[in-house]
């Protein structure tokens, strides 16, 4: 058996990485690293404790450091600054993914792409971007990268909803 300290793990909760159409960025990303779901890496945690305490191994915790002063310090201020231009794209790419899918009408081909082809969240986000780029000969990217990973997840929820579906249970997950 391998040891576990040798795999490294990629923790998801879009399924299709497991066993769908991968994008090539999602390729890039991924590696060779082992595609685990959140529940999947606790278990595996678990295991791997289970194992240390039958054997007497203790883990050494590392002494933590205290952070520098100055200006490398973040405080929670800090951490709320920079929450908000990640909530804005949040938002602007659900608000995207609204006006493609309902405006353009293309529930039903983001619905092919993810259940059909079991596309992930990326492959699908290049695929309704190619689709429009095709359609409507668009000047330059709707969105970057094209295989933006959250736009994907977006465009999927809208387009599960007006199937009066949840993206995050099966099919679409």
């Amino acid at each position: 058996m391998a040891d576990t300290d040798d795999v490294a793990y990629f923790v998801t909760t879009d399924m299709r990485m497991k066993d769908g159409t991968l994008d090539p960025d999602d390729a890039a990303i991924i590696g060779d690293m082992k595609i685990v779901t959140p529940e999947e890496a606790l278990a595996l945690q678990q295991e791997e404790d289970a194992r240390d305490k039958a054997s007497g191994i203790k883990k050494k915790k590392e002494p933590e450091q205290p952070l520098p002063a100055g200006p490398q310090r973040l405080t929670p201020e800090m951490m709320e600054q920079m929450a908000g231009p990640a909530r804005e794209a949040v938002q602007h790419y659900q608000e995207l993914s609204a006006a493609v899918v309902t405006r353009l009408d293309l529930a039903s081909f983001v619905r092919q792409l993810r259940i059909d082809e079991q596309r992930t969240w990326r492959a699908v986000a290049r695929g309704v971007h190619q689709k429009l780029a095709e359609d409507r000969k668009l000047p330059g990217p709707l969105w970057e990268p094209i295989s933006n990973q959250i736009m994907g997840m977006s465009l999927c929820k809208v387009a599960a909803e007006t199937h009066d579906q949840d993206y995050m249970q099966p099919p679409w997950n």
